[in-house]
Order: structure tokens, then sequence, then C-alpha cells
């Protein structure tokens, strides 16, 4: 299972998946999902794929495919205008300056200018960020490139964390909140986030009730299964709201 050799057997491939504006549902991006067309398993997730890297060597090597393809398809896709592309990374790849230069490699190799690449990376992260993670992401921002906190979380994405990022990705749990509490906190959260100009993401918007939940809490973007299932191009990944 190990990931060393999947590069060079080329079983590797990229689906996309839209992130959509919940006032009229206009595609303003596509994530970056990688999947692995295991020879015995057939295709594989990310999930599946990623405790089977096989250490730091493998982790940068799959990560400049996905960066390298991922640019690429988005510099091919003329036809969807000024649309971006959104990467994960892995918290471990934050901070020694490595993710800074392969984001700079990668946009000038590819010519995709900086303001339609997006870099998500898990929010947990961002809690209690060393000097050097807070540095790079930094560096990263002011290059043009867009920063995303993927699964932020009350009373974990503080006010602080919140500053250092361009978007906020929140936990799927957002969605499911049944009011009290919960509802209260993930609406302080969002409020936060929204006065400091961070655009909100509600990810696995899979129900017309996550939906709803959604842009009541007022989120801006929204992404998952109803609004667009992953893709192999990004054309046929599109998807217009009508609700």
């Amino acid at each position: 299972m190990a990931l060393n050799d999947a590069i060079d057997r080329r079983e590797l491939r990229l689906v996309f998946q839209p992130v959509l504006r919940l006032t009229d549902g206009y595609v303003v991006a596509h994530e970056a999902l990688v999947r692995r067309l295991h020879p015995a398993r057939g295709m594989l997730t990310a999930s599946e794929i990623m405790p089977y890297v096989g250490g730091d060597e493998a982790l940068e090597a799959v990560s400049n495919w996905v960066f390298t393809h991922a640019c690429r398809s988005m510099v091919r896709a003329t036809n969807l205008g000024d649309r971006g592309i959104s990467v994960n990374v892995a918290a471990a790849e934050v901070g020694a300056q490595r993710l800074l230069d392969r984001v700079r490699t990668t946009l000038a190799k590819t010519g995709l200018p900086a303001e339609r690449l997006g870099i998500e990376i898990p929010a947990s992260a961002l809690t209690g960020a060393p000097r050097e993670v807070v540095k790079e992401i930094a560096a990263l921002r002011e290059t043009g490139v867009t920063v995303a906190a993927d699964g932020a979380r009350p009373k974990v994405t503080t006010a602080k964390e919140r500053s250092h990022v361009d978007v906020l990705k929140l936990h799927p749990s957002a969605l499911d909140s049944s009011g009290g509490s919960a509802a209260s906190a993930w609406s302080r959260l969002i409020k936060g986030g929204l006065e400091r100009g961070v655009e909100i993401v509600a990810k696995g918007v899979e129900t017309t009730e996550h939906l709803d939940e959604a842009r009541r809490l007022g989120c801006t973007l929204g992404q998952g299964m109803l609004l667009g299932r992953p893709a192999r191009d990004m054309v046929s990944a599109n998807w217009a709201l009508r609700r």
C-alpha cells in the first residue's frame, strides 16, 4: 500500500469538488482531491491513501504531484474564467518554509496566477501555532494565494487564529447543531470571522436541511454532495444552486 512508487506507476488521480456561493450558486472554486487507482483495490480516497504515505519524503512527493497537477488543470480550464483551485496540505508540511517554496515553484512552473490558488491547512495546525508556522502562513498570503483553515470549530479556532487566514472551512458538525449552546457557539465563530472579512465555507452539505442551516448560520460559501460531487474534470463538477 505504500505510495513511494504510486507516482511512477501513474496510479494517482485528481478529482474536483466545487465550492459554491450560497446566495446565487456561482461556483467560485474547486477543491482538488487526490485519489489512487490501486491495481487490486480499485479507486481509493485520500483518507484511505494518507495512512500509507510512508514518511516525510513520500508526503512531499505526493504533495508536489497534487500541487502541480491541480494548478495545471486549472490553467487548462480556460472556460472556467477566474475560478480558483484549492489544495490540501498536512499540518506537518507547514512551518519549515518548504510549503512556501513549493507554492512559488509551482506557480512559476504552471503559470497559474497566485490569487487563483488556495491552500487548505488543518485548523488544528493553527492551535497554539509556533512562530514559524504563523510566519510561513503570512508569507504564503503575501504571495497572493488564499489560505484556509480546514475543519474550524468553536473554542478551537480562536479570534487570534482566525486572523491568520482568509477562509474558515467549518467542520461538518456545524450543520448538525440543533439549537442551544452549540448553535450559538457556531454563530459566534462565524460572526467573528465575517467581521474580519473572512469567507465562511459550510462543508458537508449533504441535505436540503444542511443547506438551510448553512444559510441560517450566515455561511457565505458551501461545499458537499448536495451541491456538487467530486468529478474528474471541473466542468462536470459544476452545479447550479436552485434553492
